[in-house]
C-alpha cells in the first residue's frame, strides 16, 4: 500500500517530471549545437589554458588573461569536467549545458527564497525565459531582435552574472534574519565572485551594499541585521580585492572598472546613442527603455516606502529584490559608460546584469497579478516543455570559423609536412581554434599586423620563450598574415594558398623567426648571439621621404617636414639597451635644424615622448648615432624616431637595438 501511495504521490507531479524532461532534452540538444554554432577562438579559450597549464605544465605567469577571468565557476568547473572526460572540445559543451542548469537553477532559488507561491508556473516561465534568450543568437539580424547575450560564454563575464543572481538568492534569504549557513555562504559567495571578476564588484557588491542601507532606512528596527550583513559584504570584498592576484595562476587586472575617463564616457555615450536610433536594434531600445523604468521604478518606491512604512509596511524580502535590482541596472550602465569599456555591440558583455535583472522584475510582477488555478499551471508547464522540444529541433549549422579551420587544418599540416616547417604563426582569431581542433597536433601562436607577439588568451611558451635561443623553434610560416607584416619580417620567399584562396606565407630557415629573451619579440634579423637586432631603414614606418634600396633619405625643399623612420614597435623585458642609428647627411642641414632623434613609448592607450636630442652633424659620410635605453617594467612597446626638420638631405640606413643586460 505505502509504494502505491509513493507512486501516486509521484505521478501526481507529472508536470515537474514533463517540464525536467523537456529541459534536458533542450540542454543536450539545442544548447550542444549551439556550442558549435558560436565558435570562435574566445569560446575554446579554457580548453586552450587547461592544455597549456596542466597538461603542458607551462608557468601561468607567462599567461595572458585579461582584465576578467571567470575563475569560478567557469574555469573551475572546466577544469573539472576536462579532468573527468580528457577532451577538450567535450568539457566545452559539458560546461555550457551545466552554465545553462546554473541559470535555471538560481532563478528557480530566488523563487522559492522569496515565497511566491504557484512555483510550478514561475519555473515554467523562468525555462521560457532563458529558452528565449539563448535562442536570439540565432535571429536574423534584419530583424532588429539580436542582442549578444553571453550567458553561456566561458569567458564574457558570464559568471560573474550567474553568481551575482546566486548570491542575490542568498542576500535575500538573509533579509528576514541571519542564518549561521546563508551568512557563511553569502561571504563565500561575495569572496569567489570578487576573485573572480572584478565586475562582481559592480554588479553584486555596491549594489548589496546600497540595499542593505536602504533597508536599515526603511526598516530600523532590524539593524543588526542589516549591520551584519554590511560587515559580511565588506569583509568578504576586502579581502577578494587584495587577494584575488594570488587565487589565479595567471595575471589579473583588478582594476578593470575603478578607472574614470571623460573622453572615453563621451565617446561610449554616442556609441550608445548611434545604437538607439540604428532601425535594427529594436531589442536594444526595449532594454534601455526598461532598464530605465526599473532605476526609476526603484528610486519611487523606497520613497512611497519609506513615507508610508507605520502604516503600510512592505515586506523586507520584496523591497530588498527592487533595490537591489534598480541599483545593479543603474551602476552596471554606469561602470560600462564612464570607463569607455562600452564600445559596442560586442560590449553587451558588461551589461549582463543590466539586462536580465529586469526581465526578473517583470516576470514577479506579472506572476502575481495572474490568478494561478492548478489547471492553469499544468497547461503551461506542458506549454513551456513543448516549446523547449520543439526548439530543440531547430538546426543551427556550425559556425564559419568552425568549417574553415576544420577543413584548413589538414592543408596546414600537409604545407609544413612538405617544406620540413616545424613551427608557424597564425592571427588571433584562428590560433586557439586551430589547436583545439587539431587536438594540439598543430599549434600557431597569434601575431600582430605589425609582426609583434599577439600575447592575449595564450602563453609566451608557445613562441619559445624558456628555450635557449639557439634552440628556439623556427618559425617559418605565417596563416592569413597582415600584408603590413612584411615590414617586419620582410617579403616570404614563397606564397601558397588554401582552397578558399587564404595566403599562406612561407620563409627559408635561414630567415626564421625566433622568439627572443633578451627582447621579449619576435624577429628574423637577430645578430651577435641573438643580442642584437638589425632593422633595415626601408622595413621602418616612415611619414615623409622615400625610399633608397635599403635606406629611406628626404631632402629639403622636396619632402615635407616629418618622422622619416619611426619604430621597429618593438616590446623590450626590464633591461639596459642600446639604440643604433646609422645615417649620413648628404647635404648640410641648418645649425638649429638639425634631425631629431626621441623615444616614444607605449603603456596601453597612455603614449610618453622622450629623451629628445639632435642627430649630430660631424660632416660629410656615414654617421653613427647612439642612444642607451634602460627599460624598467614590462608590456611597453618602444619606437626610436627620427624627424627631419626640412634642412638638408638626410639618409637612414638602419637602426639597432642591442641587449646591454639586465
Amino acid at each position: 500500500m505505502s509504494k502505491r501511495r509513493s507512486l501516486g504521490a509521484v505521478l501526481r507531479q507529472w508536470p515537474w517530471l514533463v517540464l525536467a524532461l523537456a529541459t534536458v532534452f533542450f540542454a543536450t540538444h539545442y544548447v550542444v549545437a549551439y556550442f558549435f554554432a558560436a565558435m570562435d577562438t574566445e569560446t575554446v579559450v579554457l580548453a586552450v589554458f587547461y592544455h597549456d597549464i596542466v597538461e603542458m605544465g607551462h608557468p601561468g605567469s607567462d599567461w595572458q588573461w585579461g582584465g576578467f577571468s571567470d575563475l569560478f565557476p567557469n574555469v573551475t568547473t572546466f577544469f573539472i569536467w576536462n579532468f573527468l572526460c580528457r577532451d577538450g572540445l567535450m568539457a566545452l559543451q559539458l560546461n555550457m549545458v551545466f552554465l545553462f542548469f546554473s541559470w535555471l537553477a538560481a532563478s528557480a532559488g530566488l523563487a522559492f527564497v522569496l515565497k511566491r507561491p504557484n512555483k510550478l508556473s514561475l519555473c515554467s516561465i523562468f525555462l521560457f525565459l532563458w529558452i528565449t534568450l539563448i535562442c536570439n543568437f540565432g535571429l536574423p539580424r534584419e530583424w532588429g531582435l539580436y542582442l549578444p547575450n553571453p550567458i553561456l560564454q566561458p569567458v564574457y563575464h558570464s559568471g560573474a552574472a550567474l553568481l551575482c543572481l546566486v548570491s542575490l538568492t542568498v542576500l535575500i534569504s538573509q533579509l528576514s534574519g541571519i542564518r549561521t549557513l546563508g551568512f557563511w555562504s553569502l561571504f563565500a559567495l561575495v569572496f569567489l565572485g570578487g576573485v573572480s571578476d572584478a565586475l562582481f564588484f559592480i554588479v553584486f557588491l555596491i549594489p548589496a551594499w546600497v540595499t542593505v542601507v536602504a533597508l536599515t532606512v526603511v526598516f530600523p528596527r532590524r539593524w543588526n541585521t542589516y549591520l551584519g550583513l554590511a560587515l559580511n559584504l565588506t569583509l568578504a570584498g576586502v579581502a577578494a580585492h587584495f587577494l584575488g592576484p594570488f587565487c589565479f595562476p595567471a595575471p589579473l587586472a583588478m582594476d578593470s572598472y575603478t578607472h574614470f575617463d571623460l573622453g572615453a564616457a563621451r565617446a561610449s555615450l554616442n556609441t550608445l546613442w548611434g545604437e538607439l536610433v540604428d532601425p535594427t536594434q529594436h531589442l536594444l531600445v526595449f532594454f534601455v527603455v526598461l532598464d530605465i523604468l526599473v532605476v526609476l521604478g526603484g528610486i519611487v518606491g523606497f520613497v512611497c516606502l519609506y513615507f508610508r512604512r507605520k502604516k503600510h509596511p512592505a515586506s523586507p524580502l520584496i523591497f530588498g529584490l527592487m533595490a537591489f535590482c534598480s541599483t545593479a541596472v543603474f551602476v552596471d550602465w554606469a561602470g560600462a559608460i564612464l570607463t569607455g569599456d562600452y564600445q559596442g555591440t560586442v560590449d553587451k558583455r558588461y551589461l549582463v546584469v543590466a539586462l536580465v535583472l529586469p526581465l526578473f522584475v517583470i516576470i514577479f510582477a506579472l506572476h502575481s497579478v495572474v490568478l494561478w488555478r492548478p489547471w492553469l499551471e499544468k497547461i503551461l508547464a506542458v506549454a513551456v516543455a513543448a516549446f523547449a522540444i520543439a526548439v530543440a529541433f531547430i538546426p543551427q549549422s556550425p559556425s564559419g570559423e568552425y568549417e574553415d579551420m576544420k577543413a584548413t587544418i589538414p592543408f596546414l599540416k600537409a604545407v609544413m609536412k612538405e617544406h620540413h616547417i616545424e613551427a608557424g604563426f597564425s592571427d588571433y582569431w584562428r590560433s586557439n581554434l586551430i589547436g583545439v581542433l587539431s587536438q594540439w597536433t598543430l599549434q600557431l601562436p597569434a601575431v600582430s599586423g605589425d609582426g609583434t607577439i599577439n600575447h592575449w588568451f595564450n602563453s609566451l611558451e608557445w613562441y619559445g620563450k624558456g628555450h635557449p635561443v639557439r634552440e628556439a623553434p623556427h618559425f617559418r610560416l605565417l596563416y592569413m598574415p597582415d600584408p603590413q607584416i612584411k615590414t617586419h619580417f620582410g617579403e616570404p620567399d614563397q606564397i601558397v594558398y588554401t582552397s578558399n584562396q587564404e595566403a599562406i606565407w612561407l620563409y627559408s630557415d635561414a630567415r626564421s623567426i625566433r622568439y627572443n629573451p633578451f627582447f621579449g619579440s619576435i624577429s628574423n634579423t637577430f645578430l651577435d648571439d641573438a643580442h642584437t637586432v638589425l632593422i633595415k631603414a626601408s622595413d621602418l614606418a616612415s611619414e615623409t621621404g622615400k625610399t633608397q634600396q635599403n635606406s629611406r633619405i628626404a631632402v629639403a625643399g622636396q619632402d615635407n617636414e616629418g618622422y622619416l623612420t619611426r619604430g621597429p614597435f618593438i616590446s623590450l623585458a626590464p633591461a639596459h639597451y642600446r639604440v643604433t642609428f646609422h645615417y649620413a647627411y648628404l647635404a648640410a642641414p641648418a645649425a638649429d635644424k638639425l634631425a631629431v632623434y626621441d623615444l616614444l613609448d607605449r603603456t596601453g592607450s597612455a603614449e610618453n615622448a622622450s629623451d629628445a636630442t639632435p642627430l649630430p652633424y660631424p660632416g660629410a659620410g656615414p654617421q653613427v648615432f647612439t642612444h642607451d635605453v634602460t627599460v624598467k617594467q614590462r608590456g611597453q612597446t618602444f619606437e626610436m624616431r627620427i624627424y627631419f626638420r626640412d634642412s638638408g638631405t638626410l639618409r637612414i640606413d638602419s637602426l639597432a637595438v642591442t641587449y646591454l643586460g639586465p
